[in-house]
């Protein structure tokens, strides 16, 4: 997270914003744990694996919208389309 969601102000270190107080540390613990799950769902797709890694993918996008994970799930549905 490189704002605060509810003033923009720039995030700096810390789970607070500097300038209008909110708490962020959950809003970062969501965007941490859906980056795991991106790099879990690279990792299956590299294990030859591609149902558990859209499964992976689908639940880190419902977390948090990322281009590069959308572009990995299509790869991965694709290839199980592909069997």
């Amino acid at each position: 997270m490189e704002r605060c969601p509810n003033c923009r102000a720039r995030r700096e270190e810390g789970a607070t914003c500097r300038r209008c107080g909110m708490e962020l540390g959950k809003l970062i613990e969501v965007e941490e744990a859906a980056e795991r799950l991106t790099l879990q769902g690279i990792a299956h797709l590299a294990a030859g694996d591609p149902a558990t890694a859209t499964t992976d993918l689908s639940v880190a996008l419902g977390m948090r919208r990322e281009p590069f994970a959308e572009i990995l799930l299509g790869f991965a549905r694709e290839i199980q389309r592909q069997g």
